[in-house]
């Protein structure tokens, strides 16, 4: 006998209803939540989702944000909450490493890359 198991990651998008507002790049956007997490899969069923992380992204000019664990947990089970501006965490890329990050998925590659290994998302 024998298992079929692995660790891959994967990202949800959360069901957030934000009002509309005026972020500081000048323009109207809207607040889109999302998670990332490790997920550990036995015979392509996810068994265990962990190291989750919770990030917004902006509707107007497609900024993303760090957003606190127990506020993106709130979101992910389903309670009203309102996002301030005070809660994001700006991230911001070294734009001289070895690395990109893919706008679809968020995985991490080499700068070499002209698409996606996880996603297959041009870069």
């Amino acid at each position: 006998m024998f298992f079929i198991c692995g660790i891959t990651n994967g990202k949800d998008d959360l069901s957030y209803d934000g009002d509309l507002f005026v972020h500081s790049c000048g323009a109207y956007g809207r607040y889109q939540v999302f998670m990332t997490y490790f997920k550990l899969s036995l015979f392509f069923i996810t068994i265990l989702k962990f190291n989750k992380k919770y990030f917004v992204k902006t509707t107007c000019c497609d900024k993303i944000y760090g957003l606190d664990k127990s506020l993106g947990q709130k979101i992910e089970n389903s309670i009203d909450v309102i996002i301030h501006e005070d809660d994001l965490i700006e991230i911001e890329y070294e734009q001289n490493s070895n690395f990109k990050i893919c706008k679809n998925c968020k995985y991490k590659t080499h700068k070499e890359f002209l698409y996606c290994p996880k996603c297959g998302q041009k870069l």
